[in-house]
Order: C-alpha cells, then sequence, then structure tokens
C-alpha cells in the first residue's frame, strides 16, 4: 500500500506569480486525484515541489500563499514540500506544511535526503 505521495502537478518555480499561487486548489486537487488513482490511503500527505532555489522575496510574495491555497484543500497535516533547505525552513517557520523532504542539490552544505520536518 502506498504511504506518501509525491504530486505530479505544477510545480512552484523561480518568476511565479499571484496567477501561480491561485492554481493551488487545482494543483492539491491532482494530486488527490492521482493518489486516489495509485490506491493510496485517504491520510497520506501529498508533497508539493518548489523546483528551483527561490530566494525569501517570492516565498513571501507568491509561495506561501500557493501552499496556503494548497492547505486549503489538503490542511497542513497532509501538505508536503520537497524543495532545498531554505523553502522548506520557510514553510516550517510559516506553519503551511507537515511534512518536508530536502533536496540534495539545493541544499548544501546538508546534503542528503531528510524527510519528516526540517527544523526551522
Amino acid at each position: 500500500m502506498l504511504k506518501y505521495a509525491l504530486a505530479a502537478t505544477p510545480v512552484l518555480a523561480a518568476g511565479a506569480t499571484a496567477a501561480t499561487a491561485a492554481a493551488a486548489p487545482r494543483a492539491s486537487a491532482e494530486g488527490l486525484r492521482l493518489l486516489d488513482a495509485a490506491g493510496g490511503p485517504d491520510l497520506a500527505p501529498i508533497f508539493f515541489s518548489v523546483d528551483e532555489d527561490i530566494g525569501s522575496d517570492t516565498w513571501g510574495s507568491t509561495a506561501v500563499q500557493w501552499f496556503r491555497g494548497i492547505n486549503a484543500v489538503l490542511g497542513v497535516q497532509r501538505t508536503g514540500i520537497y524543495g532545498g533547505a531554505r523553502q522548506c525552513r520557510w514553510a516550517i517557520a510559516d506553519d503551511v506544511i507537515g511534512h518536508s523532504t530536502v533536496s540534495r542539490s539545493r541544499s548544501t552544505p546538508l546534503g542528503g535526503s531528510l524527510f519528516g520536518r526540517v527544523p526551522a
């Protein structure tokens, strides 16, 4: 049985806009559809990727709103982030995710793959 899901939905990248943030409920619904199609459990977290090493300005103006839109559909505890260590820390600090996994390529010197909440 599938325990966790990584949503194959549009990712948040540098240059994201308010329109991107407004699409979050659709991305959440697509993540739920994919989880259901794969036979995943009803309460499994769904991970959303922050695909580039966005800065704090993009996080504060757009990304956090995107995750709040996802939370409106999934709730915080079912929302996961896959991204760099900075983005995972910001998501935890803003209380918009229940799970995180850190990309090795965008997280030096941390490196490695972490699962769970990265310390803020």
